[in-house]
C-alpha cells in the first residue's frame, strides 16, 4: 500500500524521486463504471525538478475485471497507460490520487469485447436458422391480367 501524497520540499532535497506505488484500491472505486471491477494498480513514479516545476512521469498498470458489451461475460484485461504532469515546484505537495484516479477512468475501454470473435459467435448463435420469409413473397404467386 503506498501513500499518494508527497512532499515537494523532500523531492527536492533528494534532486528527484524514483517509487513504485501499489495504492489502496479503494480509493479508486469510483473511477471506473459499474461494469468494471479494478483487481490491481501498481504505478512506477519519477518526480524530476526543472526551474520552475516539478515533472511527473509515470507508467500506470491496471488489472481491471469487465463486462463484455456484447456477450455480458466477465474478462480480465491488463491496461497500461504513461502519463507526464507538471506540478509547480512552489506547491507543497502532490498529491497523485486525482491524476491517476483520472488515468483509470480514461483507460476503462468503452465497450469492451471479451474477445475479437465474440462478435460472430453471437450472429451464428442467434440468426436465424433459415432465412426469414418476407410478408410479400405469396404477392410471386398471384397471376394479373
Amino acid at each position: 500500500m503506498g501513500n499518494l501524497i508527497f512532499k515537494i520540499e523532500e523531492i527536492k532535497n533528494n534532486k528527484g524521486l524514483k517509487i513504485n506505488i501499489k495504492p489502496e484500491l479503494s480509493l479508486f472505486s469510483d473511477s471506473l463504471t459499474q461494469y468494471s471491477k479494478l483487481k490491481d494498480l501498481t504505478t512506477d513514479c519519477v518526480f524530476s525538478i526543472g526551474a520552475s516545476s516539478i515533472m511527473l512521469e509515470a507508467e500506470v498498470e491496471a488489472d481491471i475485471e469487465l463486462t463484455c458489451s456484447l456477450c455480458l461475460k466477465k474478462f480480465d484485461k491488463k491496461i497500461k497507460e504513461t502519463i507526464e504532469e507538471f506540478y509547480d515546484i512552489n506547491n507543497e505537495e502532490i498529491d497523485l490520487k486525482e491524476i491517476l484516479s483520472e488515468t483509470l477512468s480514461m483507460m476503462e475501454p468503452m465497450r469492451p469485447v471479451c474477445s475479437k470473435d465474440c462478435h460472430n459467435d453471437l450472429i451464428e448463435k442467434y440468426s436465424a436458422k433459415h432465412a426469414m420469409q418476407s410478408q410479400f413473397s405469396k404477392l410471386k404467386d398471384c397471376k394479373f391480367k
